[in-house]
């Protein structure tokens, strides 16, 4: 993540300070409300599937940002759309939202929300690339480092690469563990460059000192 004094990247986009703190406030009410009741992981699954068909779908966007609709209008397809359909917390967050014109939030929020909770739960995602699919066993294993290296419970996402040979690429975040059989075959081949190159050096040094 790379911050300054005007922006901040995120997964979702650069934001200036002030929506920054908008979207951290209501992630927070959001977040906490849901504990409150008892709710937080039913909001996040919720929040998962949502958060996507509002940021990928144009219309939805459109509507959000408030293109051509009144504040009341917007309340009417809201409740059509959420009440009795998802979680009613979310539904009234969401219809707050509304009230307050920031709907074109609400993707950001549920994306937030999602990080939120994780770091409220001690939770981390962990990206695992491999040949084939990896066993229960060595997941496992995986997931031993992953709670002595950063005290966290990982979330595993695996990704099937067949270019990588064997074995496996580990990222966290920024943080990468490079274990794949490509990676090793790399190291080896550049290992091998390396000398090559010096022995053809020291041959060349052996010509020209005189005798």
């Amino acid at each position: 993540m790379v911050q300054n004094d005007m922006t901040e990247a995120t997964e979702q986009g650069y934001f200036d300070n002030t929506t920054r703190r908008l979207i951290d406030t209501y992630t927070e009410a959001l977040w906490s409300a849901a504990n409150n009741h008892g709710r937080t992981s039913a909001i996040r699954e919720e929040a998962e599937g949502l958060a996507i068909a509002v940021k990928s779908k144009a219309l939805v966007h459109l509507f959000l940002e408030g293109h051509g609709t009144s504040r009341d209008q917007r309340r009417e397809v809201l409740q059509k759309v959420f009440e009795g359909k998802v979680e009613g917390l979310l539904a009234n967050f969401i219809q707050v939202l509304n009230n307050h014109d920031r709907l074109y939030l609400l993707g950001d929020i549920l994306f937030a929300y999602q990080k939120f909770d994780d770091a409220k739960q001690g939770k981390v995602d962990v990206q695992v690339t491999s040949a084939t699919r990896l066993t229960p066993e060595q997941l496992a294993k995986i997931e031993g480092v992953i709670r002595a290296r950063l005290g966290k419970t990982p979330r595993f996402h695996q990704k099937l690469d067949p270019s990588i040979l064997g074995g496996m690429v580990v990222r966290v975040g920024d943080m990468v563990w490079d274990e794949s059989s490509r990676s090793k075959l790399n190291r080896m081949t550049q290992l091998l460059e390396e000398k090559g190159t010096h022995e053809i050096q020291a041959g060349r040094d052996r010509f020209r000192t005189p005798e």
